[in-house]
């Protein structure tokens, strides 16, 4: 029986649910993480058919797995959604600049000289 679908294995006391995760153990295998990683397979294998670092973005403590870097520029979100986050960041930027210069506009016409 394989073990419910978890994005990872931190809390797992045991390695039981991490062993059984035969995509974790191929990942692991070709090298992709390190060997004592706790992502669970399917993340660690859809990151990286993303062309991205699964360890860059694992919040995992580094002396518990030996993972590569946590880089904070990194999240784990899809590439798509991870453009769309950044375009509405953006334009709530813009937005934020052309309240601010309305704002100004009507404080001058509206204040006496």
């Amino acid at each position: 029986m394989s073990p419910p679908r978890r994005p990872h294995y931190f809390d797992d006391p045991d390695d039981t649910a991490k062993d059984a995760d035969l995509v974790l153990a191929a990942c692991i295998q070709q090298g992709y993480v390190p060997e004592r990683c706790r992502m669970a397979g399917f993340m660690v294998l859809g990151l990286i058919n993303q062309q991205e670092d699964p360890c860059a973005g694992c919040h995992c403590a580094r002396e518990r797995c030996g993972g590569r870097p946590y880089n904070p520029d990194t999240e784990l979100l899809p590439a798509g959604q991870r453009a769309v986050a950044h375009e509405q960041r953006r334009r709530d930027l813009e937005r934020a600049e052309r309240f601010a210069a309305m704002r100004r506009w009507v404080s001058d016409i509206t204040t006496p000289p």
